[in-house]
């Protein structure tokens, strides 16, 4: 399904949503956005659509939950994402200058929100539990992680700064590890 406009979900949803348009809204309004449990699909994909915004759904067992790539002043706000096989939200390629923040990432079995190759953007208040790595920045500058709560990491790390990522901010967040910290 392809939205061009403004939507809010009067009910929940099977498969995928597609962001088709610049500035507009995805409301969920609370409702479900219910994945296939396999395959490489996301629940919400943003491509190349500017100032979007993703709001209050609860996206359950795709590949990626939320996934924003090539596109500006994306907010994705007060989302639930659970039970996804690689991550529960992407900022990929030019994902810049974004606001991500008071969602809730469990099970996600790779990274809980991850940001490559992308810069300038504000993850704030976010709440990633069970995942194998709980926030990850790679070959991403400027970004800023405020308040952000990471819990019972699997394996790896719960804040992970890679290769390439500079000048980005990281105060303020609370970290219960099983691996390495930040």
């Amino acid at each position: 399904w392809t939205i061009t406009e403004d939507t809010t979900l009067t009910e929940d949803h099977n498969g995928r949503i597609i962001i088709g348009a610049d500035n507009i809204t995805l409301d969920c309004g609370g409702h479900t956005i219910q994945g296939p449990g396999s395959g490489s699909d996301s629940g919400v994909r943003v491509f190349g659509h500017d100032g979007v915004a993703v709001e209050n759904c609860d996206i359950r067992e795709f590949h990626i939950g939320i996934h924003v790539e090539a596109a500006v002043g994306t907010l994705v706000r007060n989302n639930a994402l659970s039970d996804h096989p690689q991550n529960g939200i992407l900022l990929i390629r030019g994902a810049n200058n974004s606001t991500i923040s008071d969602n809730t990432v469990v099970d996600a079995a790779n990274e809980g929100i991850t940001v490559v190759e992308s810069s300038g953007n504000i993850l704030d208040r976010n709440i990633v539990d069970e995942t194998n790595k709980g926030i990850y920045l790679g070959d991403a500058d400027g970004n800023t992680l405020t308040g952000n709560t990471v819990t019972r990491g699997r394996s790896w790390f719960t804040i992970g700064l890679g290769e390439g990522s500079d000048n980005n901010t990281v105060t303020g967040n609370v970290v219960s590890i099983t691996g390495i910290g930040i």
